[in-house]
This record gives structure tokens, sequence and C-alpha cells, in this order.
């Protein structure tokens, strides 16, 4: 695949650009060595007892809600940015040379219901912390060379087991990760995640931390290791949630009585590259003005993105057919606060309800596999 070429690739080009011997290609970049024979077979292998894969399970060791993002990773930073200059090793033409870079860091917003969680205290604001590496220019004829990533916070200090992060190109994995030595041709966006190995570092990314971008090595006497001091995440005055799986729940409100049932579905007929389109399904179970159960329902497609929607209510009368009763626009504050504003008919008649304005919904519960925070 043209986009990444593994550390073998790298180290083949050095050792064919500077005609190294087989032991100096080993080392020919950043200190990596190539193994130089596999261990002999000790017996027969053995199969597992895995037959089928994990069920859904969010990351027990995450950095941040699984909720934030999904998917392709932001390419265009937002809010407050740090970044610096940076020179890195690559490859042109078989040969080691340098090109100069950004590195940037950034955090994205994310559900802060003020859980007490893992990865950040109780009652503060959660966020997803990037890393890029932006080229500036996206050479079809050179690659550079992924530096070595490592994070000093509290009493983890650089240079020790813990103090590195798993590097993942997408996020809500559990194990993959980006090795330094990785060559890629075009710029590429991060997520900072808890790795899982035995001595681990546990970070809080949302605290202030310094992180250091190191692509020293014996070819490129300007390449020298970067630090940047992260201070801790402030959020934004205003922040709503995409609406999408993680907002289908059982929500209440059990000082008025309300019953929300919502669910959040995707076409399969979508075309190919294209966002699956959604569509927000809810029912909401009430009283009407005589005691009696009444149900207000309503559907509608919810472009990718969109922090609202206002679909029309209706209610069911007779035989279950649907009449109109106004409009209702949902907005979801956070993983745990579903607000919706309602907008009544002015021709409603007795026993049908009439209410207006902004009622709270709470969750319930989160479905499995789709915890949000």
């Amino acid at each position: 695949m043209k986009t990444i070429l593994g550390l073998t690739a790298a180290l083949a080009c050095a050792a064919s650009a500077l005609s190294a011997s087989a032991s100096e290609s080993r080392t020919a970049f950043a200190g990596f060595a190539m193994p130089v024979a596999l261990p002999a077979a000790s017996g027969a292998k053995v199969a597992g007892n895995n037959e089928r894969g994990g069920a859904p399970q969010a990351n027990p060791q995450r950095s941040y809600p699984p909720s934030c993002a999904s998917g392709t990773l932001p390419d265009k930073p937002s809010g407050t940015v740090y970044e610096k200059d940076i020179v890195l090793l690559a490859a042109k033409g078989g040969r080691p040379v340098a090109e100069n870079a950004k590195v940037v860091v950034w955090r994205i917003p994310c559900s802060s219901s003020g859980q007490d969680v893992a990865y950040n205290d109780k009652g503060a604001p959660n966020s997803m912390t990037l890393v890029r590496f932006e080229r500036s220019a996206e050479l079809e004829d050179q690659f550079y060379f992924i530096p070595t990533i490592s994070v000093a916070q509290g009493t983890i200090e650089f240079g020790k087991p813990a103090s590195y992060p798993r590097v993942a190109s997408e996020p809500n994995t559990r194990q993959s990760d980006t090795l330094p030595g990785i060559g890629l041709y075009a710029s590429t966006t991060y997520v900072l995640e808890n790795a899982t190995f035995k001595d681990a570092g546990r970070f809080n990314f949302n605290k202030a931390f310094k992180i250091r971008i190191d692509p020293r090595n014996a070819y490129i006497a300007a390449s020298q290791a970067v630090d940047i001091d992260i201070p801790a995440y402030t959020a934004p005055a205003a922040f709503s949630m995409p609406i999408d799986g993680y907002a289908a729940a059982q929500w209440i409100n059990g000082e008025k009585g309300h019953g929300l049932l919502v669910q959040v579905t995707e076409s399969d007929q979508n075309p190919a590259g294209a966002a699956m389109p959604r569509q927000l399904v809810y029912d909401l179970l009430l009283k009407d003005l005589e005691g009696n159960p009444f149900w207000l329902v309503g559907s509608a497609s919810v472009p990718a993105g969109a922090t609202s929607i206002t679909i029309d209510a209706a209610y069911l009368g007779k035989d279950l057919e649907q009449k109109p009763w106004g409009k209702a626009t949902f907005q979801l504050q956070h993983c745990n606060r579903l607000d919706v504003a309602f907008t009544p008919n002015a021709d409603l008649a007795a026993p049908v309800p009439s209410f207006n304005g902004t009622i709270a919904y709470d969750r319930l519960f989160s479905a499995n596999g789709m915890l949000c925070e």
C-alpha cells in the first residue's frame, strides 16, 4: 500500500542508499533492530479457545468517553492549538533526507456528564487529545518516518516505560498502535490512548502534561526532540453532542412522569463512501388531562454531525391514528441529559395535554457496546 511503509521497507531503503552492511542495516533508523533469526519452534502450535470475536465492550483502559468520536479522526485542528516546527527523518529515492514539518496537538470536546471515571476526575470536563504531523507539502516521491512520542505527567517521567502512550490512527480501539519508524506519505492525525501492557502509564490527558516528539537519528543532524507543554483542558462555554447512536436510550423525567424512548437508526441503502443516513424515532409516554396513557410520537432524518433536530410531533388517537400535536426539538447536552423543546399547536382540545418549553430528560441506561459518558 502506497500510503504506509513498514519499518522493514524503511531499513531496506537506508541500507541501499548508504551501502550499509547487513549488521548496519538492522540499526539504520532511530536505533530499531531487525531480528537476526527467528527462534526455533519448540513444539506444535496449539489452537486457542476463542471461536468467535469478542462481545461489544468499551475499552477499560480508555482515555476519553467512547461516545466522543468514531471512525476517521479530524484532519483540521480546532479550539486551542499547540504546535512546533520539527525536522523529521524522511526518504527520497532510497536516500535519507530531512523534512521540515509541524507537530500539532489539540483537544476536541467530549460529553462531560460529571461522572467519576478512571481517565478523569469527577465533575471535570472530558476531551480527546490529538497529535498531527503536518507536512509542508504532500510529496508523492518522499515519505517521512513517525518519530517516538512520549508523555510526562505527575510521577511519570520521560524515558520510563510508563511514559509511552498508545498512538492510534482510529479512536475507540483497544490495542492498535503506531510504532516509531513507520513510513507515511500523508499528513496524519493520531489520538493518544492508554497502552495495555503491564507497565504502561495511565494518563489523564485532560490534566496538564508535557509531550515529547523525538525524531533524532544518525542521518539528519538537525533532527532534535521537541517538547510541548500542554496545560489543563478548559471546556468550551457551549457544547452539544452530535445526535447519533449514543442518544438511543430510555429517558425519563420523574417530576413530570414522562418516559421517553429514543432510537437512532441508519439505512443500508447509502451510496458507496457516503455517510450513513440517520433517523431519530421517538415515543413519549405521559398522561392526558384525564389521567389516561397518552403517546407523542415522531421521526425525522438527521444530517450527519447535527447537534439538534426539530421533528413533527403527533399523538395517537383512536385506532392508533396519528394526529398533529406540534413540534419537538431534540438536543443532547451530554450523555446523561437530553433536552426537548416542545411547541404545541394552538388548536389542541381537551383531554389532549398542551405544554410549551424545554423539558430535560435523564438517561436510564446505555446500550451494550455504546457506553456514553
